[in-house]
């Protein structure tokens, strides 16, 4: 049967992901470094499979260490889309099944992002949007943008990269821009009228300054307006500036030798001699919610109905119809884009399809000893509640995973990543770091003796091991839910690695 998961079930996956860091029990995430033994091509990194012979057991056989994901190390984060003059970016609508596939967004230099409404007709964008305003930012290349959010410097730092940056919505009010643009979303808004087709030539377009006012619903149009009865009638009466701007209604009935004008109802603003109009098309949204209204922008070279002008966005639309009527008008259709359930700004992370979840992890140096800076490492994960060796829930902030073989006898010098060899037990391991009295090790394959002799590979080293001390986390414990594979990461006692995984959903 035909079917669809819909982006909500993605976004419902990346929620509950993100939420398990700080829920009341939290889950306890664990950023863990693996793989010292080189790649068959150290510069091209095998795929990772999910086989259980990898994620259940061999990702941890070559576990180094790990270190504790907080909720604070945890964002949503959208595909990176910088603003670029000269790009036709994908304008808003609510029946777009791919809208989350295009660049329907952009950040500008200042890091403010801001959601295409309207892309002109398919133009190019020439003009950066700028400002924090909660209505409607208009550009000179006739976008029309929203402004969403502005990334923080922290997080810049911390979780911005070339290819993604971080979304968040708020809960509570920051004093920032955000907060006021998340407070004026209107539910079910209609903030956009999309003309489809002008329609046939429309020569009773006129605009102009009020000549005079009679009563509160007639008006005395400009010299300039037509001579022939009733023309009008039909067509919308809009104020466009000067006292009463922003008051439309529709022509009853129009004198041409008079010039005036009778109104369907009074207005509820006087006007006077400093007001501009316009006559044009009436536009009537029509739909299941309540207050929405519009009109129609004329083409004056063809005399058509080029775009249209929402002037009240209404509220709790989930379906609306354009009509567009007026004397000597045919042929235009419009199309009318329904905000999201809470309006365009309120939930960032949700309208910008915050699929996706960055982790950022900081190794810093030696982390008090349990991460190894002498060799380096080729694998990164995620690891969810793991065990201590005692079995008791693991809760610490890092953990050192490798074995430690103190040692006796010691004959040579054991050499990094070389592979040692029991001579007892045929048992063997890889060696992370060493010294001359012990030597940490990983990838173990098989148990070693207390007394035996093991043997560098590389080096001919040899030595008898007097004690050893497993890693601190059980094995085989907790679920491994990611890995990626890298090209190796060399380690310092005086380097910090800024790890950053995504993880789409």
């Amino acid at each position: 049967m035909p079917s669809v998961v819909t982006h909500k079930f993605r976004q419902n996956n990346a929620d509950q992901f993100k939420e398990a860091f700080g829920e009341a029990a939290p889950t306890r995430m664990y950023m863990f470094i693996g793989g010292v033994k080189a790649w068959t091509n150290d510069a091209s990194p095998p795929t990772p499979n999910d086989a259980v012979a990898n994620t259940v057991y061999a990702h941890w056989r070559d576990m180094l260490s790990c270190k504790k994901v907080e909720a604070s190390d945890v964002s949503y984060v959208i595909p990176r889309v910088n603003w670029t003059s000269g790009t036709l970016y994908t304008e808003y609508s609510d029946t777009n099944s791919t809208l989350f596939s295009n660049n329907f967004y952009a950040m500008v230099s200042d890091y403010h992002v801001y959601k295409c409404l309207f892309n002109n007709n398919g133009g190019l964008s020439t003009s950066t949007p700028s400002g924090t305003s909660s209505s409607i930012i208009t550009t000179a290349d006739g976008y029309k943008w929203k402004y969403m959010y502005t990334v923080s410097a922290a997080d810049v730092l911390k979780y911005n990269t070339a290819s993604y940056i971080p979304v968040k919505t708020l809960s509570a009010n920051d004093g920032s821009n955000q907060w006021s643009v998340q407070q004026a979303a209107v539910n079910g808004s209609i903030d956009i009228v999309d003309v489809t087709a002008g329609g046939s030539t429309y020569n009773n377009y006129h605009t102009g300054t009020l000549a005079a006012v009679g009563n509160t619903t007639t008006v005395t149009l400009a010299s300039g307006a037509s001579a022939v009865n009733d023309l009008y009638n039909g067509s919308m009466f809009y104020t466009t500036g000067g006292t009463g701007l922003g008051q439309q209604k529709e022509v009853i009935n129009y004198v041409g030798s008079t010039k005036v004008a009778t109104l369907a109802s009074a207005v509820s603003t006087g006007l006077d001699g400093t007001t501009t109009y316009s006559v044009a098309p009436k536009v009537v949204l029509q739909g299941d919610g309540t207050g929405a209204t519009a009109i129609a922008t004329m083409n004056t070279t063809s005399n058509t109905v080029y775009s249209m002008t929402v002037t009240a966005v209404g509220q709790d639309y989930s379906q609306a119809n354009v009509v567009i009527s007026a004397n000597g008008s045919s042929g235009v259709t419009a199309t009318a884009y329904i905000a999201p359930k809470t309006g365009h700004g309120k939930d960032a992370v949700a309208e910008l399809g915050g699929f996706n979840v960055m982790v950022n992890c900081k190794f810093d140096k030696d982390e008090g000893g349990k991460f190894t800076t002498s060799n380096d490492f080729r694998k990164i994960g995620l690891l969810r509640d793991p065990l201590l060796a005692s079995g008791t829930a693991a809760n610490g902030a890092t953990y050192d995973q490798t074995t430690t073989f103190g040692l006796n006898a010691v004959s040579g010098t054991f050499v990094t990543d070389e592979r040692v060899d029991g001579g007892t037990t045929t048992s063997n391991a890889y060696i992370v770091q060493a010294n001359s009295s012990q030597i940490k090790v990983t990838s173990q394959d098989g148990l070693f003796a207390a007394g035996e002799t093991v043997t560098g590979n590389t080096s001919l080293a040899t030595a008898n091991v007097l004690t050893q001390t497993i890693g601190e986390l059980q094995k085989f414990s907790g679920d491994i839910l990611y890995v990626e594979n890298r090209s190796p990461i060399s380690r310092a006692a005086d380097q910090i690695e800024d790890v950053k995984l995504v993880i789409q959903f």
